[in-house]
C-alpha cells in the first residue's frame, strides 16, 4: 500500500494498481529512447506485475499501532513482506520467466538493505532463482538495460 497522510484522512493506493499504471506508461515510451527492444514485452510484463504479490493483501490494510497509520509497503513487517514478494514473483514466473527475473532482482535490491534472517533467507532464495533463470536464457546481455527501465518506472509513479 502506498499511504499518504492528509489532515483528517489517509490516501491509499494499492501497490498492484500503481504497478499497472507503471506498465501502461512504459507502453507509450518512444522505443528509440530505450537501449534495447529485445524482450521488451517481458519488461512491460515485469513492470505491470511487479507488485502482484500485494494484490490481495492491500484489499484489507493493516493498522500500524506505533505510527497510528496504515502500514505502507516500506513499513510493512518484514516476515510477511518476504512471503508477499515471493508469492508475487512466483506468479509472474508462471507467465514470463524473464519478467520474474527482473521482479526478483528488484525485490532483492530492497531486501539487501535489511538486516534480518527473513531478508537474508529471501535474498538467498531469490539469488538462486535468478541464477537458474539466467542459465536458461540466451539473450542475457540486455538485462542491465531492462533493470534500469524497471527501476525508472518504479520511481515515476
Amino acid at each position: 500500500m502506498i499511504v499518504r497522510e492528509e489532515t483528517d484522512h489517509f490516501i491509499m493506493i494499492e501497490q498492484d494498481n500503481h504497478a499497472i499504471v507503471s506498465g501502461e506508461l512504459i507502453k507509450y515510451w518512444k522505443k528509440e529512447l530505450l537501449l534495447s527492444n529485445t524482450l521488451m514485452d517481458s519488461v512491460v510484463t515485469a513492470i505491470t506485475l511487479h507488485d502482484y504479490g500485494w494484490k490481495y493483501f492491500d484489499k484489507q490494510p493493516v493498522w500500524n499501532d506505533q505510527l497510528k497509520a496504515p502500514y505502507d509497503f516500506t513499513s510493512y513487517p518484514l516476515a510477511p513482506k518476504t512471503i508477499i514478494y515471493t508469492h508475487g514473483i512466483n506468479e509472474v514466473e508462471k507467465i514470463d520467466t524473464y519478467a520474474a527475473l527482473l521482479c526478483s532482482m528488484h525485490y532483492t535490491n530492497f531486501m539487501t538493505q535489511e538486516s534480518s534472517p527473513y531478508a537474508d533467507s529471501f535474498v538467498a532464495q531469490e539469488r538462486k532463482r535468478q541464477q537458474e533463470i539466467i542459465h536458461s536464457m540466451k539473450d542475457f546481455d540486455v538485462l542491465n538495460c531492462n533493470i534500469k527501465c524497471n527501476t525508472l518506472c518504479e520511481t515515476t509513479i
